[in-house]
């Protein structure tokens, strides 16, 4: 049935809801939307048409139901993504040989640099993609809007696979080798540098003992790189096989870039082809393994020991035709080769790549501004590194990624600066030079903003300033900390970004239950990130149960993983005194925690601040059963008990915050009952109590107002207010139920 043009309001509706449900992938709701005889051809401005949604999260069940319904394949989004190029960047097969025979343009433009869905296939590096597209008719001579087909763009993300596939059909395409890679041009790495070496020269040594008919020592030239991402490890890489093609061990020394997606197949039986046909590509050469330890998730991962069980047999069959490097983060491709000792007897090299020093970061920026001719003045280059060096405080270090998104993010802001001058007239010089607005950092890193921002943070809605200052009571709290926000801010305007290193943060928070401890805790986290101290200001809540483990030796590890979970940002330890609570003192557990605790604390002391909370008295004890605890804590942070005005002004503010109102009189009711509490209750728990007795509240409101007319429901002031009535005592507030409420 088609709906009259007159019903425009329920047409609109529909169309919200067909996007709402393609959205979600429901699609039996899609299914029902579509029966009331609704086209899904329209598309609302600034958001896509329920077919480009339904290419996003890859439906296809729901996909085939729109063109069922008549949906336009060639339908594009705002962005100027096709629903065939959306299909592609997923890399979703079925949904491309579905789209096709629906109709789609192969050759039609997608994404914002107008590339085809087969330029975007090319770079994705997807052979089975590529092969279909080109089956359908998909002109692989079209050019991006920098002129480049997507022959240059699979040899620019140096796909080998899909650059055969489109040599012998583009026209002028010309098989790029790598370029020569000189030790000159690998920047730092000393420690991976040593160890070729000494691969290298045992390989050398090995020729002479040949020709001097004497017998070879063994070599194994297969190496596992370690580090962090950014630190060059695939660079190294082809530098490794043209050093070990040079002295003959290998005929091509190619270099074939891999990962889990490539190897693994996704049912028994699929995985051991697959590899093999990866590794006969790769043979004469070298067979690159990124993020090496994802190819066994687990000890349970049948897919991925059976590609492992192929990789270990050929890289014996094929031990003189075939090197292959595993790489990955350190402490994740020891673990991977703990699970693998056949893996781990076959790879006897061990590369490690260390992050780059302050001023090897700085040489490699250089290097991008050499390379494209620009020119950074020296303080400007100096903040520019300050803003890389911030993010190294903290796991997960990009290295020289983060040195060429701050390189990036200069490129795009000096051209939109200079794209709105005459650039007929402008001089050659502002073409080749960054200013220091062009110097931004990453937008979506709090710790970006000024040190000074325009207006007064205390003063501003949006800063962790401001809210800090808008909690109830704290004063004391709240000078503490403002005082060490303005010394941090002064101290960089005067030595720079890197002064805040060296500085003594970790904390002490005593005091009762429900007084703020945690919220403050984050809100410390935030300041910290605004002002590039902690590059994540991320808070990891732990109490006993988080740290200590079922046995001596298990403690150690299950501390250091609670760290490295919090580090760029803050460990929050609640109850700190119960890590001794079993037999005090002689608790040895608790003792291995705090040793290990201890230990991090100096060695991730620009990376990490630890807080530690709980009841005064207990804490001191705390402080007092281990030397070298108290001279760690620089501050301490008193939570006193609020008072009964502030409690008054925070139960108002707990149902301000979900919507609700409190009548006067259940005002009055809740103080007298909450007060009540703080005289006879040892548990009271200030706030937390304040809130389980306004949860209930809103409970016993609901409950209420359910039994009313449809007609008293529509009328807001009835749904937002809580009366007296509402207002009843629970069962039980266990000091259990109310530390589950977070305040």
């Amino acid at each position: 049935m088609i709906l009259p043009e007159k019903f425009s309001e329920t047409i609109e509706l529909l169309r919200t809801n067909l996007i709402a449900a393609v959205d979600k992938g429901d699609l039996a709701e899609t299914t029902s939307i579509l029966g009331t005889g609704i086209s899904p051809n329209f598309q609302p401005a600034d958001i896509a048409s329920p077919i480009n949604y339904a290419a996003a999260r890859s439906s296809v069940e729901i996909m085939n139901l729109l063109l069922k319904h008549g949906a336009n394949p060639n339908f594009t989004s705002s962005g100027t993504v096709t629903t065939l190029g959306q299909a592609c960047l997923n890399g979703n097969l079925e949904m491309i040989k579905s789209l096709l025979e629906w109709g789609a343009r192969v050759n039609g433009v997608a994404s914002p640099i107008l590339q085809t869905a087969l330029m975007l296939a090319s770079g994705l590096g997807r052979k089975d993609i590529v092969e279909c597209l080109l089956a359908a008719k998909a002109d692989p001579n079209l050019k991006d809007s920098t002129g480049a087909t997507a022959y240059d763009i699979a040899q620019k993300s140096g796909h080998a696979e899909i650059i055969a596939l489109l040599a012998p059909v583009t026209k002028g395409a010309v098989v790029k080798e790598d370029p020569v890679i000189a030790e000159s041009d690998l920047i730092g790495q000393e420690l991976a540098k040593n160890a070729l070496k000494q691969v290298l020269a045992l390989a050398t040594v090995n020729e002479q003992r040949k020709i001097r008919s004497l017998p070879p020592f063994q070599v194994n030239m297969h190496a596992v790189f370690s580090g962090n991402s950014g630190t060059g490890k695939t660079t190294f890489a082809r530098y490794y096989a043209q050093r070990i093609k040079n002295i003959g061990y290998l005929k091509k020394g190619h270099l074939i870039e891999v990962s889990r997606h490539d190897l693994v197949g996704e049912y028994i039986g699929q995985s051991a082809p697959r590899t093999a046909a990866v590794i006969e590509k790769a043979r004469g050469g070298i067979l690159f393994i990124d993020e090496a330890y994802s190819l066994k998730i687990d000890k349970n991962d049948t897919l991925g020991q059976e590609s492992i069980n192929t990789l270990i047999k050929y890289m014996e069959d094929y031990r003189d035709e075939l090197v292959v490097i595993l790489a990955g983060y350190t402490e994740l491709m020891r673990s991977f080769l703990d699970l693998n000792p056949g893996m781990k007897s076959r790879i006897p090299n061990l590369v490690p790549f260390e992050d780059f020093t302050d001023e090897q970061i700085g040489i490699l920026l250089d290097d991008m501004c050499r390379k494209h001719e620009m020119n950074l003045g020296q303080e400007d280059r100096t903040f520019a590194i300050e803003q890389i060096l911030i993010k190294k405080r903290g796991k997960g270090f990009g290295n020289a990624r983060e040195v060429r998104n701050v390189f990036e993010r200069a490129v795009s802001q000096h051209c939109t600066r200079i794209a709105n001058q005459d650039l007929k007239t402008i001089p050659k010089e502002s073409l080749q030079s960054f200013i220091y607005s062009d110097i931004t950092v990453d937008p979506f890193d709090e710790g970006s903003r000024e040190l000074f921002p325009p207006i007064d943070p205390r003063k501003d809605p949006k800063s962790t300033t401001y809210k800090l200052h808008a909690l109830r009571g704290m004063s004391g709290i709240k000078d503490e900390i403002q005082s060490m926000t303005d010394f941090i801010r002064i101290r960089k305007i005067r030595m720079g970004a890197s002064s805040a290193r060296g500085l003594q943060l970790h904390m002490l928070f005593t005091g009762n239950p429900g007084t703020g401890k945690t919220t403050v805790a984050r809100l410390i986290g935030d300041i910290y990130r605004e002002l590039g101290v902690l590059p994540g200001g991320h808070v990891v809540e732990v109490d006993r149960s988080g740290l200590i483990g079922g046995y001596l030796g298990q403690t150690a590890i299950k501390t250091k993983e609670c760290i490295e979970d919090a580090r760029g940002g803050i460990l929050f330890i609640d109850e700190a005194y119960s890590l001794f609570n079993n037999s005090g003192s002689g608790d040895m557990y608790g003792h291995e925690s705090v040793d290990t605790i201890l230990k991090y604390m100096e060695d991730y002391r620009d990376e990490l601040v630890v807080i530690m909370a709980g009841y005064q008295e207990p804490m001191e004890q705390l402080m007092n059963s281990s030397p070298g605890l108290r001279s760690r804590f620089s501050t301490t942070l008193v939570f006193n008990d609020f008072t009964d005005d502030e409690l008054s002004d925070i139960c108002r503010d707990i149902c301000k915050n979900d919507g609700y109102r409190l009548s006067d009189d259940a005002h009055k009711k809740l103080i007298t009952q909450l007060l009540d509490r703080r005289s006879k209750d040892a548990s009271f728990a200030n706030a937390r109590t304040a809130r389980n007795l306004i949860e209930q509240a809103f409970k016993n409101q609901a409950k209420r107002i359910a039994q009313l007319n449809p007609r008293d429901l529509m009328n807001r002031n009835v749904l937002d207010t809580i009366e007296e009535q509402d207002i009843q005592e629970p069962l039980a507030l266990s000091s259990a139920r109310i530390r589950r409420i977070g305040f």
